[in-house]
Protein backbone atom coordinates (compact mmCIF):
# COMPACT_ATOMS: atom_id res chain seq x y z
CA UNK A 1 0.00 0.00 0.00
CA UNK A 2 2.85 2.36 0.82
CA UNK A 3 4.30 2.22 -2.70
CA UNK A 4 0.95 3.40 -4.13
CA UNK A 5 0.79 6.22 -1.62
CA UNK A 6 4.37 7.15 -2.55
CA UNK A 7 3.38 7.15 -6.22
CA UNK A 8 0.36 9.38 -5.50
CA UNK A 9 2.63 11.75 -3.53
CA UNK A 10 5.16 11.89 -6.37
CA UNK A 11 2.43 12.56 -8.95
CA UNK A 12 0.93 15.35 -6.80
CA UNK A 13 4.37 16.92 -6.25
CA UNK A 14 5.15 16.83 -9.96
CA UNK A 15 1.74 18.38 -10.67
CA UNK A 16 2.50 21.21 -8.17
CA UNK A 17 5.96 21.83 -9.68
CA UNK A 18 4.40 22.12 -13.13
CA UNK A 19 1.71 24.49 -11.86
CA UNK A 20 4.32 26.58 -10.01
CA UNK A 21 6.41 26.87 -13.16
CA UNK A 22 3.40 28.17 -15.11
CA UNK A 23 2.44 24.86 -16.77
CA UNK A 24 -0.68 24.25 -14.69
CA UNK A 25 -2.85 23.99 -17.81
CA UNK A 26 -0.48 21.63 -19.63
CA UNK A 27 -1.51 18.11 -20.65
CA UNK A 28 1.30 16.71 -18.51
CA UNK A 29 -0.02 18.50 -15.41
CA UNK A 30 -3.57 17.29 -16.08
CA UNK A 31 -2.29 13.72 -16.56
CA UNK A 32 -0.44 13.89 -13.22
CA UNK A 33 -3.66 14.96 -11.47
CA UNK A 34 -5.86 12.42 -13.25
CA UNK A 35 -3.38 9.61 -12.56
CA UNK A 36 -3.15 10.44 -8.84
CA UNK A 37 -6.95 10.73 -8.60
CA UNK A 38 -7.43 7.38 -10.37
CA UNK A 39 -4.97 5.57 -8.10
CA UNK A 40 -6.64 7.04 -4.99
CA UNK A 41 -10.04 5.91 -6.25
CA UNK A 42 -8.77 2.39 -6.95
CA UNK A 43 -7.27 2.19 -3.45
CA UNK A 44 -10.62 3.20 -1.95
CA UNK A 45 -12.45 0.57 -4.01
CA UNK A 46 -9.89 -2.09 -3.05
CA UNK A 47 -10.25 -1.16 0.62
CA UNK A 48 -14.05 -1.50 0.39
CA UNK A 49 -13.82 -4.96 -1.16
CA UNK A 50 -11.18 -6.06 1.33
CA UNK A 51 -13.59 -5.29 4.19
CA UNK A 52 -16.44 -7.01 2.34
CA UNK A 53 -14.30 -10.11 1.78
CA UNK A 54 -13.32 -10.25 5.46
CA UNK A 55 -17.01 -10.35 6.40
CA UNK A 56 -17.72 -13.02 3.82
CA UNK A 57 -14.75 -15.08 4.99
CA UNK A 58 -15.85 -14.94 8.65
CA UNK A 59 -19.39 -15.97 7.67
CA UNK A 60 -18.00 -18.86 5.60
CA UNK A 61 -15.86 -20.02 8.53
CA UNK A 62 -18.88 -19.94 10.85
CA UNK A 63 -20.98 -21.88 8.33
CA UNK A 64 -18.18 -24.42 7.92
CA UNK A 65 -17.91 -24.85 11.69
CA UNK A 66 -21.68 -25.34 12.00
CA UNK A 67 -21.72 -27.95 9.23
CA UNK A 68 -18.78 -29.82 10.72
CA UNK A 69 -20.45 -29.94 14.15
CA UNK A 70 -23.64 -31.25 12.55
CA UNK A 71 -21.71 -33.92 10.67
CA UNK A 72 -20.00 -34.99 13.89
CA UNK A 73 -23.33 -35.09 15.74
CA UNK A 74 -24.68 -37.43 13.07
CA UNK A 75 -21.83 -39.81 13.84
CA UNK A 76 -23.01 -43.25 12.78
CA UNK A 77 -26.75 -42.53 12.78
CA UNK A 78 -26.56 -40.93 9.32
CA UNK A 79 -24.79 -42.12 6.21
CA UNK A 80 -23.41 -40.09 3.32
CA UNK A 81 -25.52 -40.60 0.20
CA UNK A 82 -23.76 -40.31 -3.17
CA UNK A 83 -25.52 -37.84 -5.48
CA UNK A 84 -25.35 -40.47 -8.24
CA UNK A 85 -27.51 -42.72 -6.06
CA UNK A 86 -30.18 -40.12 -5.26
CA UNK A 87 -30.68 -36.46 -4.44
CA UNK A 88 -32.60 -34.91 -1.54
CA UNK A 89 -36.13 -33.60 -1.92
CA UNK A 90 -36.38 -30.11 -3.38
CA UNK A 91 -36.07 -27.12 -1.03
CA UNK A 92 -34.51 -29.23 1.71
CA UNK A 93 -31.49 -28.23 3.79
CA UNK A 94 -28.92 -31.01 4.04
CA UNK A 95 -25.28 -31.54 4.85
CA UNK A 96 -23.23 -31.68 1.67
CA UNK A 97 -19.74 -32.92 0.96
CA UNK A 98 -18.38 -30.71 -1.81
CA UNK A 99 -15.67 -31.37 -4.38
CA UNK A 100 -13.20 -29.30 -2.32
CA UNK A 101 -13.49 -31.75 0.61
CA UNK A 102 -15.56 -29.35 2.69
CA UNK A 103 -18.77 -30.04 4.55
CA UNK A 104 -21.52 -27.41 4.38
CA UNK A 105 -25.21 -26.97 5.10
CA UNK A 106 -26.79 -26.18 1.75
CA UNK A 107 -30.32 -26.25 0.39
CA UNK A 108 -31.14 -28.34 -2.66
CA UNK A 109 -33.41 -26.66 -5.26
CA UNK A 110 -33.46 -29.28 -8.01
CA UNK A 111 -31.27 -27.32 -10.40
CA UNK A 112 -28.70 -25.91 -7.94
CA UNK A 113 -27.42 -25.94 -4.37
CA UNK A 114 -27.92 -22.79 -2.30
CA UNK A 115 -25.28 -21.98 0.33
CA UNK A 116 -26.12 -20.28 3.62
CA UNK A 117 -24.87 -16.97 2.21
CA UNK A 118 -27.37 -17.18 -0.66
CA UNK A 119 -24.74 -18.08 -3.27
CA UNK A 120 -25.85 -20.77 -5.74
CA UNK A 121 -23.60 -23.66 -6.76
CA UNK A 122 -23.98 -25.96 -9.74
CA UNK A 123 -25.11 -29.52 -9.07
CA UNK A 124 -21.75 -31.13 -9.87
CA UNK A 125 -19.88 -29.47 -6.97
CA UNK A 126 -21.51 -31.83 -4.45
CA UNK A 127 -20.44 -35.47 -4.36
CA UNK A 128 -22.42 -36.67 -1.30
CA UNK A 129 -25.14 -35.44 1.05
CA UNK A 130 -26.96 -36.51 4.21
CA UNK A 131 -30.07 -35.32 6.05
CA UNK A 132 -29.61 -32.93 8.94
CA UNK A 133 -29.89 -34.56 12.36
CA UNK A 134 -33.00 -33.98 14.44
CA UNK A 135 -32.69 -31.00 16.84
CA UNK A 136 -32.25 -31.81 20.53
CA UNK A 137 -35.48 -32.60 22.38
CA UNK A 138 -36.73 -30.04 24.86
CA UNK A 139 -34.86 -27.12 23.31
CA UNK A 140 -36.75 -24.12 21.95
CA UNK A 141 -35.38 -23.55 18.45
CA UNK A 142 -37.75 -20.64 17.72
Amino acid sequence: MAKYEDLIFDLRMHEKRLAFSGLGDSIECKLMKQSADAIEELLQIASHYEEECKGWWLAACEAKERATKLAISCNNSCKWIPVEERLPERDTEVLVYAYNHNIWVWEYHGNAWEAEDGYYHELDVVTHWMPLPEPPKGVDNG
